[in-house]
């Protein structure tokens, strides 16, 4: 166990579990207690460690402290924000905080024992001039026994009159007064992996190519995630569908049981791609509440990861990730809408995903070509990391929000109907 103490009544603790550490913020006031993300919102714990973090960014250099705790500062130096602290709580997995009305520091709840590229995205950004994403002022990261530096909470500039995207885009499907959002994502996502993948000072080199053996390793990986998944899918068929407590319209384990071996013929073609593949970095949980709304347009946030990555996932990963992902959770916008009408539209929700998620990526290849960047988008990888997507997000449901399963459930056999088809890769595109 490693402790930083941050203020007189508080404190961080890294706690031992398997495949990784649990961080805690916890009360010097109250041994033992702690900020957990079932905590009540309103402790001021996380506010005033966050106040201390701040404070500690906005003097001097990167600083070591004890404990193997380190102070990493980048982007434009911040300035002392004024008084007042309030949680955010729509975060299901972490802490986050707003100080002042100009910064969000972000504690994050657990740390895995795998490299986390968080540090090098946020730069690498900042690197080209991708201005789509908050400002960055700094992290506090901790040496694992490993020699990995792991993030432990991020500070980012707060973006007054946001609005997350499980919010505004569900009020534009429901309103119809924004036709065309999925649209809008495809091109802001598009140019978020061409920025990453842009050399830069930072990364001479940001993409590299990875072959077969590297397809084989994915395959059985996701083949395991949805073992994993059949044996503890019944912990869902429980769940209500939401946070009102509405029944779901149909029973998880009764969904995965009629599709699973549909979903395993489509993870198989991961098999049947030859030649090499590009990787490089990618966001890592790209869906639609991580892309913000405000005034002057769209931002992208949240570059710590997914929590139910694997302990082996490497810094670059295919951009087709973070693609699936998203394609994913543009129809878990329908489903949302859906439930609200209690599940009165289901088939209008259908036709309307296949639509939008067909836009979605048209619009990003568009984007791509107009760069000429297509080598970015792997396509023959889009079906089988999506039937992956459903694993992960069910598995995400039962570890930390079992009334989230519905969605995906739900959208199984839409998705499954409609896979994305693959083209050449770019190098047998023909000229």
């Amino acid at each position: 166990m490693a402790e930083l103490t941050l203020t007189s009544e508080s404190s961080l603790v890294v706690i031992a579990e398997p495949g990784g550490w649990r961080l805690e913020l916890q009360d010097g006031r109250s041994p033992g207690t702690s900020s957990e993300p079932s905590a009540d919102p309103t402790s001021d714990v996380g506010a005033g460690a966050s106040r201390w973090l701040v404070d500690q960014l906005i003097d001097g250099q990167e600083t070591l402290l004890p404990g193997g705790f380190q102070l990493h500062r980048f982007g434009p130096p911040a300035t002392s924000p004024p008084p007042g602290e309030r949680s955010i709580t729509s975060d299901q997995t972490n802490r986050s905080v707003v100080i002042g009305e100009q910064l969000v520091v972000k504690w994050l709840h657990r740390v895995d024992d795998v490299e986390n590229p968080v540090l090098r995205t946020l730069r690498q950004l900042a690197e080209v001039g991708f201005d789509a994403v908050p400002p960055s002022f700094g992290a506090l990261t901790w040496r694992a026994p490993s020699a990995r530096d792991l993030p432990c909470a991020l500070v980012t500039g707060f973006l007054p009159g946001a609005v997350g995207g499980w919010q505004w885009c569900v009020e534009a499907l429901e309103s119809g007064q924004r036709p065309s959002f999925a649209a809008e994502l495809g091109s802001l996502v598009a140019k978020l992996h061409v920025a990453l993948g842009t050399p830069s000072a930072l990364l001479p080199l940001p993409m590299l190519a990875v072959g077969t053996a590297q397809m084989g390793t994915w395959h059985s990986q996701a083949r395991q995630r949805l073992d994993d998944l059949a044996e503890q899918i019944s912990a869902l068929d429980d769940a209500p569908a939401g946070r009102f407590g509405t029944r779901p319209r149909q029973v998880p384990s009764a969904g995965l049981a009629g599709h699973r071996k549909e979903m395993e013929s489509v993870l198989d073609r991961l098999l049947d791609v030859r030649g090499r593949t590009p990787v490089q970095l990618i966001h890592g949980d790209l869906h639609v509440g991580q892309i913000l709304s405000r005034p002057g347009g769209l931002s992208v946030i949240d570059f710590d990861g997914s929590p139910v990555r694997d302990v082996t996932t490497a810094e670059r990963q295919p951009a087709a990730r973070d693609v699936a992902q998203l394609l994913l959770s543009i129809d878990h916008v329908g489903r949302i809408v859906d439930r609200r009408s209690g599940f009165t539209r289901t088939a209008e929700i259908n036709a309307w995903s296949t639509i939008a998620r067909a836009e979605f990526l048209a619009t990003y290849r568009a984007e791509l070509a107009q760069v000429e960047r297509p080598d970015v988008l792997d396509t023959r990888l889009l079906a089988p990391f999506l039937v992956d997507q459903v694993a992960r997000d069910l598995l995400y449901a039962i570890r930390f929000l079992p009334r989230w399963g519905y969605a995906t459930i739900d959208a199984l056999e839409t998705i499954l109907n409609d896979l994305p088809v693959p083209l050449p890769p770019p190098e047998q595109v023909p000229k």
